[in-house]
């Protein structure tokens, strides 16, 4: 989930054992016009590569941050499940820095907890392919999908030409 880094701070450290362990990806950033700014909240908008990287290595140097990189919703509306089992396969195309990167796969039976795998791109450009077979889900009910870094610290990741097919 994401949080503004102020409520991050409160809740950073509390260890109390009556309370639930809360994780957190930060503030999220979203294209102009894009999902979380139609909330009348203050939502950082990104409209090119290099401010993408500014904004990720901020969030970084705030704390630590759990996961960054690129989330799609499919649905119509914001985490409203959406019926991809007509699709075998998320296929795109990704360049990295030889560390390995990880497709979250969201859906509504799995609830918070998402299904994972890891690729590792090659510096160039290359073709890369998770099916939902291989995640182990039917893709009747995906609310989100996310490819991105889960270890903290600074990373490159280039995605491109993503679909379902």
């Amino acid at each position: 989930m994401f949080s503004s880094p102020n409520s991050l701070r409160k809740l950073r450290g509390d260890t109390a054992l009556d309370r639930a362990d809360l994780r957190f990806s930060g503030i999220k950033a979203t294209a102009p016009g894009g999902h979380g700014t139609e909330y009348g909240v203050p939502i950082p908008t990104i409209s090119s590569p290099a401010e993408a990287e500014s904004f990720v290595t901020a969030r970084f140097a705030e704390g630590r941050a759990t996961w960054a990189g690129a989330m799609f919703m499919p649905g119509r509306q914001e985490f409203e499940p959406t019926d991809l089992s007509g699709t075998t396969e998320l296929a795109f195309r990704a360049a990295g820095d030889g560390k390995p990167y990880t497709v979250m796969v969201f859906t509504k039976q799995g609830g918070a907890v998402p299904v994972a795998t890891t690729f590792q791109p090659a510096a160039q450009l290359g073709p890369h392919a998770v099916t939902w077979k291989q995640l182990g889900v039917d893709a009747s009910d995906v609310i989100g999908i996310f490819i991105g870094a889960t270890e903290a610290g600074p990373f490159r990741l280039a995605i491109d030409d993503v679909e379902l097919r």
